[in-house]
Order: C-alpha cells, then sequence, then structure tokens
C-alpha cells in the first residue's frame, strides 16, 4: 500500500546502502574462518548484534536527545552496526602477522594477478545465483503483497527467522565443512 511504501523507503534506502559493508564483513569474516579462525567471527558478530540492538532502541524510539526516527532508524542502527563490524575487522585485520595467509595488503587489492581473476571466476556463479534468489524474493514478497496483503507479508518476515532455528545446527556444519576445506 502506499502507506507501506513510504514508511518503507527510507528503511529500504539504508538498507540497500549498508549492503556493501555486509559484504566487507562477510568477505573477512570467511577469510577468518578459511584460516580455521572461528572464534574471532563469532565475537565480532556478537558486538555488532549489541551495537544494532543499542542503536535500534536509541534511534527507532529516541534517546539521549535524539528524535525518534521510526523505521529510518532501524535502517541507519543497520548501516551503523555494519560500519562497526567492517571498523572491528581492519582493527583485527591489521594485527595478523605479515606470514598468515589472511594478512590484509592494500597492494594486493588493486593488483591483478591470477589470482584476482581466479577469484572473479569462481565468485561470479554466486553472485548470480545470489542476484536470482533475491529476485525471487522480491517477485514472491509482491505476490504475497498484492494477493494476501501487508499483514501476510509481515507475518512472513516474522515467521521466516523464528524457523530459521530449524536450520542453525546445518548452517554450522557447513561452516564447519567450510573452514576445514579453507
Amino acid at each position: 500500500s502506499a502507506e507501506v511504501s513510504s514508511t518503507g523507503r527510507a528503511y529500504l534506502q539504508w538498507m540497500v546502502g549498508s549492503s556493501a559493508l555486509l559484504a566487507l564483513n562477510l568477505t573477512f569474516d570467511s577469510a577468518l574462518r578459511a584460516d580455521r579462525n572461528t572464534r574471532t567471527p563469532m565475537m565480532v558478530s556478537i558486538a555488532v548484534a549489541i551495537v544494532k540492538l543499542a542503536l535500534n532502541a536509541i534511534l527507532i524510539f529516541g534517546a539521549f536527545g535524539i528524535e525518534p526516527l521510526g523505521l529510518a532508524g532501524a535502517g541507519l542502527a543497520t548501516t551503523l552496526s555494519q560500519a562497526t563490524g567492517v571498523l572491528f575487522y581492519i582493527w583485527i585485520f591489521k594485527r595478523i602477522e605479515s606470514e598468515s595467509p589472511v594478512h590484509f595488503r592494500w597492494r594486493s587489492i588493486l593488483k591483478r594477478s591470477g589470482l584476482t581473476r581466479q577469484v572473479f571466476r569462481v565468485a561470479a556463479p554466486g553472485i548470480a545465483e545470489r542476484v536470482i534468489l533475491n529476485l525471487g524474493m522480491l517477485s514472491y514478497f509482491w505476490v504475497l503483497g498484492r494477493y494476501y496483503g501487508t499483514l501476510a507479508v509481515a507475518v512472513y518476515t516474522v515467521g521466516v527467522p523464528l524457523l530459521s532455528f530449524s536450520w542453525i545446527p546445518g548452517t554450522g556444519y557447513g561452516q564447519a565443512c567450510a573452514t576445514l576445506v579453507g
């Protein structure tokens, strides 16, 4: 509906804006896991979640003299928490020994090498898969919203995170396998 669209626009803009930060966090997370370090990404995730919860409370409802921002505050909280995660990871990676395979090297980012091409070649199908999956989800939500209304969409978005507890163990095993293979 028009009301939902106008209310959710700012939230969506913040969420789309934070996606680059999320991608960086996931990249750093995966690098550490590939180096068999699973505790550090967990600790960063906990810190990001705490920052996000605190900022949600402050920005959505208003506190400490800050005007309540509603849904826009939720999107801003997400962006700021993702930025916090990136800062934590940069701090962590600057302290990794230079002999480590995951040591951060600025020159490696811009260097065109066989490894860079190989990373892009391996990543391209995964990127395409995620784009197709997200387009499918957008289509699904469009159908759900058009024929069943915004209440059905809201119930679905609450229900799926609850349902996700059933596949969390499988995801954990998947990450453990990827870490061991890495």
